[in-house]
């Protein structure tokens, strides 16, 4: 399975730039803020995290 670290990073910039919370995209995925946030910081890896940040990055156009 491919790395993600990219789309981490561009996610964790799209909701910075755009002024999102993480526990608003949490709640938008169906996903707890805390495994949000492991995910974007790498704590969580694998074919489950993985697929979250590609759903996000195709949800927003990122």
């Amino acid at each position: 399975m491919p790395e993600t670290l990219n789309g981490r990073e561009l996610v964790k910039n799209y909701l910075e730039e755009n002024d999102i919370e993480r526990e608003s995209m949490a709640k938008m995925f169906g996903v707890s803020k805390q495994y949000l946030g492991e995910v974007l910081n790498g704590r969580k890896t694998g074919k489950k995290p993985n697929e979250l940040i590609l759903k996000i990055i195709q949800e927003f156009g990122i």
